[in-house]
């Protein structure tokens, strides 16, 4: 058996259906718990933060992981002749499982296996999730499995803490004709509900001679759905919203920035969500105004469940730049890939393209290791921007489905649409490459970028959303790009990457998109929220993922009449 506690980022789960805010995943291809050589192949459950987890691979001959029983007669004892363990059970993926690597075995005996889970057994709470990963087949009795045998041959069900079915997915046709020990054909099947798991079942009707292994099971927090929005200088004082990301997208609640006397002078908040300490939840980070006087803050504050009481101030590092504008533009991410967020800040005008970096939390925030200069600085790597605009949007999300995150940056007007891809930190953020919206107009008109990484499609690589300024022939335009295809414009949108606000009379009045990803679903992938510029009356366009071809799904809008009469403007907050 394997015991084991995982404190890390999300990876992307294969979405196969939902049922009664049940979430079921698979099957998909399982090689290894979450060994790098199996690439793709390995448990959806692999970097999820979990409070407990435990993966039963059968590998002592038991099934003594805590907390879980089995309800059919079974054996540990199969041959190794023909035991079908999951490949890299035996040290080596290779497409065999070798040696006295062992599974779970039918015995000639049972069609189904059924894992009861005990909340007592479990600190009094049922896991949030579970799988099992489906090994081989053979014939009745013993033998090689006929054709007919691997045809729509097997289902997965989950029931709820009362016991009640969550749905049954399949059935699915697993198997080859070998029994020679080959695991190309292993599948895993899963579940995720936060309501609690109180069993799963793998079934072959009909068939008595099959194997299984990996059971695994652990309990995580339910993640944070709500919708988080930061407001203008003009008549914001400060305060931000969180939104209910359910329709009618009530309000949740009401909070301000720390600081009195910026919230009066000033009071325009740019919010981002980060998980700075690795505990799964994400503190919230305020990027601030223009605030000559005293500039160069952003606000920490804690996470949703502690009320988003405040926890600390940063400041650039910068005394020249804080006196002339001070105004800061956080994004966040794992750059290198310890399992915590680190702050990437972006400067106005007067900061010449320069970015600075801040460390997680476990140090303090210190300056962030490996930038290209000293103490956290790195620097758009084009002059000429740099010393005659110099406004710098940053993003931070995975590119490459590595463990690490990348770096974007967005330029201001003038800018001329680019954004700049940088490496993450074991590159030294390193230039990767430059990226453009492709249309000349609005990039010779305006050229702001404001550039957000999503994972819209599932598959733990980012697509790259950038969103435009005021640009009042034709505004309201987003283009995203994928990085799985090389940045080719993302295919799911149907319209070559291009998405529009689905309101004619903003799109030519003001037309400025502010985009922000975050799953409101639980599901696989990131839906798309567009915050809008002034005139935007205080509302959001809301977008589902690929599945849905990021399509309009909703309006929701800041809770407060009197600024939406005003400026109205949105920055939505980003969750990654």
């Amino acid at each position: 058996m394997r015991n084991t506690i995982i404190m890390s980022s999300l990876l992307a789960l294969a979405l196969i259906s939902t049922s009664a805010s049940a979430v079921y995943l698979g099957p998909s291809s399982y090689l290894s718990f979450d060994s790098s050589s199996a690439g793709t192949s390995i448990s959806p459950f692999a970097g999820t933060n979990f409070q407990s987890f435990f993966l039963e691979d059968f590998e002592d001959g038991a099934l003594n992981t805590p907390g879980v029983s089995l309800r059919e007669f079974s054996t540990i004892g199969i041959t190794t002749a023909y035991s079908d363990s999951v490949d890299g059970d035996d040290g080596v993926i290779d497409g065999f499982a070798t040696g006295q690597t062992r599974s779970l075995f039918s015995n000639f005996s049972t069609s189904s296996f059924t894992f009861d889970f005990s909340a007592s057994a479990l600190g009094g709470v049922l896991p949030t999730h579970a799988g099992i990963v489906w090994t081989d087949i053979g014939r009745n009795n013993g033998g090689t499995p006929f054709p007919g045998d691997i045809l729509d041959n097997t289902t997965f069900e989950a029931f709820d803490q009362s016991g009640n079915s969550l749905g049954v997915i399949g059935p699915f046709s697993f198997g080859d004709t070998s029994i020679s020990r080959t695991t190309g054909e292993d599948q895993f099947l899963g579940v995720i509900h936060f309501g609690g798991i109180s069993a799963i079942s793998i079934s072959m009707p009909g068939k008595n001679n099959w194997e299984v292994d990996h059971l695994q099971y652990g309990i995580a927090p339910a993640p944070d759905t709500s919708l988080l929005v930061g407001l203008d200088a003009d008549g914001g004082a400060g305060w931000l919203e969180t939104i209910d990301t359910s329709q009618p997208h009530a309000n949740q609640n009401w909070f301000t920035v720390g600081w009195d006397s910026y919230n009066s002078a000033v009071g325009e908040t740019r919010p981002v969500q980060c998980d700075l300490d690795g505990d799964g939840s994400y503190e919230l980070v305020i990027g601030l105004g223009s605030y000559p006087s005293n500039g160069g803050w952003i606000e920490i504050k804690d996470d949703a469940a502690a009320g988003y009481v405040h926890l600390d101030w940063l400041r650039i590092d910068w005394a020249n730049y804080n006196s002339a504008d001070g105004q800061t533009w956080p994004a966040c991410g794992d750059v290198d890939g310890d399992g915590k967020d680190e702050i990437i800040v972006g400067l106005g005008n007067a900061g010449q393209g320069w970015v600075k970096g801040f460390d997680d939390a476990s140090t303090g925030y210190a300056p962030l290791p490996s930038t290209p200069t000293s103490n956290g600085w790195m620097r758009m790597n084009w002059a000429l921007y740099n010393t005659t605009v110099g406004a710098i949007h940053p993003a931070v999300g995975n590119l490459d489905a590595d463990s690490r995150e990348e770096i974007v940056l967005g330029v201001g007007e003038g800018g001329g649409g680019w954004v700049e891809v940088l490496d993450d930190a074991t590159a030294s953020f390193a230039h990767l490459n430059w990226l453009q919206t492709g249309w000349t107009a609005y990039n010779t008109a305006n050229g702001t970028t404001w550039p957000t990484i999503c994972d819209l499609d599932g598959n733990n690589q980012g697509e790259i959303a950038i969103g435009l300024g005021n640009y009042t022939t034709d505004g309201g335009w987003v283009k995203i790009l994928d990085s799985a295809t090389n940045f080719a414009p993302l295919a799911c949108t149907n319209t070559s990457g291009w998405i529009q606000v689905p309101w004619t009379i903003y799109n030519g009045t003001n037309g400025a998109t502010h985009p922000a990803c975050l799953n409101m679903d639980n599901d696989s992938a990131d839906e798309l929220v567009l915050g809008l510029g002034m005139d935007g009356a205080g509302w959001m366009d809301i977008r589902e993922d690929c599945s849905g071809n990021v399509g309009h799904t909703s309006w929701a809008r800041v809770h407060w009449s009197v600024y939406n009469n005003g400026s109205g403007l949105t920055w939505p907050a980003s969750r990654r």
